[in-house]
């Protein structure tokens, strides 16, 4: 949280909670100098343009790294955008057998 925190300061108390927690479980994987690369992400969180920020998680090299991680989180941040706040449909979870292949089509789906 408080990687978020140093490089979000002044906004981060005034994001959604849910945002809040998308974030942090990034900066928890990339750590401070991961995330501080993310500079259109910070743009778009920055402007609370949510649908952009989960545009720019889709176009890291890092999404494709951690794709099951990452499709759940663009959910996650899409249903911001959308003001839904019910995550019933991420239904990746770590370890899945079929994980990369879900995702590898939703993968296509955000791009």
């Amino acid at each position: 949280m408080d990687t978020v925190k140093n490089l979000y300061s002044s906004g981060y108390q005034t994001w959604p909670g849910e945002v809040r927690e998308i974030m942090v479980n990034i900066a928890f994987n990339l750590g401070y100098s991961g995330l501080a690369s993310f500079r259109k992400l910070r743009t778009a969180i920055h402007n609370k343009n949510w649908n952009e920020a989960a545009r720019e998680i889709v176009n890291s090299t890092w999404y494709c790294q951690e794709m099951c991680r990452a499709v759940r989180l663009v959910i996650r941040m899409r249903n911001v955008a959308n003001d839904k706040h019910d995550v019933s449909s991420c239904c990746f979870t770590e370890g899945d057998e079929t994980c990369f292949d879900n995702n590898y089509k939703h993968w296509y789906e955000m791009r």
